[in-house]
């Protein structure tokens, strides 16, 4: 048997395939379908193609990135006075203090009508009037740090973002090769049904010349029968491969999916020349993850900027409304006039003696220290991840061409056999343990390609790189 080839991932447009193009088995008969839908065909660019479209994981994170997108533009709008519109009624009766000190018993109204912008908690003037009360409301510290902060936020989701992206696509190749692994099971198992069919019909054959015996025959017959639960097995394993794929990409489970390979071929997506440390390097500048750690420490350190200055920059109230004013020392409300107000102040704030403003000042230099060290954890965790994947592709490799070597004498012993039994040399039983080793020489064939485009798929993304191309 001739060992196929790597092949490399095709990342162009997808022609379009028949939906009711019915699956084959490994005689190339048609398959019957195990729903009522006609089954659906895909290969690998079609599965990423639909699994980058159509994740949840993928939906969510490009929600947050929205929500951060809206975080950076409330921020950024921080210093844009308010509008504000609306009526004031005032009405007292009894004592008051007059403006010289006496006090008097008055009875009056007033109303204001109108409205204006306002900057900070600067209320609406109204009624009697009277000055702004001193207070804590719209920090320059806030206006000047807090729209960088939520720019470096918006840094941070759109990384995770592609992390999302790129260990979707991961999930996604991992479970199409898993049902590709499935049918190359269910159709090497089928394949050994039939060797120990024949195996059967031979013996049967030389107990009716005289050369075998029932028990040969009886022997042959069990592991028929042997084979077949094996294969009965192996159907109900390329259906839950199938709905496990179908849920990755967001389809009905009970659609029936088959993969358009006849036969599993690895996939080689990188090349084997590539030197670890070049991939190590790579990695550390393509990684996401990393990207987003050193976003985070950005969004500390401009907390942590904030939380400095704040006892130095002083907390804003501006306000100014215009609109008609009137009153009288009744219940009624008389001679309504134009009336203007322009209110600013600026307050200067040490919270708790002091004690607060270093509490606050200590938390947010922590927090940088936090994401900083979390930054340096993830990049180790990177060259780990590199590592780790580079040295099982090459063992995968390995195990690829031993694998291949090794199918090759299994199928060169059966055919001695079968030579020997057309010669009358040899019985047929003398083939069992012949079809008995081509068939784990098949099986291990399969669980090495397997392996092998699973570690491809392991490396490209431990480096960064998403598959089937750039988002």
């Amino acid at each position: 048997m001739e060992q196929p080839e790597p092949k490399k991932l095709i990342t162009g447009a997808v022609q379009k395939v028949s939906l009711t193009q019915p699956a084959k088995d490994a005689s190339g008969g048609e398959k019957k379908p195990q729903s009522d839908e006609a089954p659906f065909p895909v290969d690998l660019p079609t599965v990423l193609r639909l699994a980058g479209a159509q994740n949840w994981n993928i939906e969510l994170a490009a929600e947050r990135v929205r929500e951060a997108q809206a975080a950076v533009d409330a921020a950024e709008a921080m210093w844009m006075p308010s509008l504000q519109a609306g009526m004031g009624y005032n009405h007292h009766t009894g004592n008051i203090q007059a403006t010289p000190g006496n006090v008097v018993d008055s009875r009056r109204s007033s109303l204001f009508l109108g409205g204006g912008p306002n900057l900070g908690m600067a209320p609406l003037t109204g009624g009697s009037g009277g000055p702004l009360r001193m207070g804590v409301n719209l920090s320059l510290a806030d206006v000047i740090f807090k729209p960088l902060a939520a720019r470096q936020s918006l840094d941070v989701e759109r990384a995770r973002q592609t992390a999302t992206f790129n260990d979707t696509l991961q999930d996604a190749a991992l479970a199409y090769f898993g049902l590709v692994q499935s049918q190359g099971r269910l159709a090497n198992l089928q394949t050994d049904l039939q060797d120990a069919r024949a195996l059967l019909r031979q013996t049967e054959a030389f107990m009716t010349a005289g050369k075998g015996s029932q028990a040969d025959v009886t022997r042959m017959a069990t592991d028929v029968q042997r084979r077949r639960q094996r294969v009965a097995v192996a159907e109900s394993d390329v259906s839950v491969a199938s709905a496990r794929l179908a849920r990755q990409l967001r389809l009905d489970p009970s659609t029936t999916l088959f993969a358009l390979e006849e036969q599993a071929v690895p996939v080689d997506l990188l090349e084997e020349s590539t030197t670890l440390e070049g991939l190590v390097d790579g990695a550390l500048a393509a990684r996401p993850e990393l990207a987003a750690a050193r976003a985070s420490v950005d969004v500390a350190g401009s907390d942590r900027s904030a939380a400095d200055w704040k006892p130095w920059l002083p907390h804003l109230q501006l306000g100014f409304s215009a609109g008609g004013f009137g009153g009288a020392a009744s219940d009624s409300i008389g001679r309504l006039g134009g009336r203007t107000d322009f209110d600013l102040l600026a307050v200067w704030e040490i919270q708790n003696m002091g004690q607060g403003t270093r509490a606050a000042r200590a938390v947010a230099t922590s927090r940088e220290r936090q994401a900083a060290v979390t930054l340096s954890r993830t990049r180790d965790d990177v060259v780990t991840e590199v590592t780790q994947a580079w040295h099982e592709t090459a063992g995968s490799r390995k195990r690829l061409a031993m694998s291949g070597e090794r199918l090759k004498q299994a199928g060169e012993s059966l055919r001695l056999h079968r030579l020997r039994i057309r010669g009358l040399v040899g019985l047929p039983l003398e083939a069992l343990q012949a079809v008995e080793a081509i068939s784990q020489a098949r099986q291990d064939r399969l669980e090495a390609i397997i392996g092998f485009n699973r570690s491809q798929v392991g490396l490209l993304r431990a480096v960064g790189r998403p598959l089937g191309g750039s988002r």
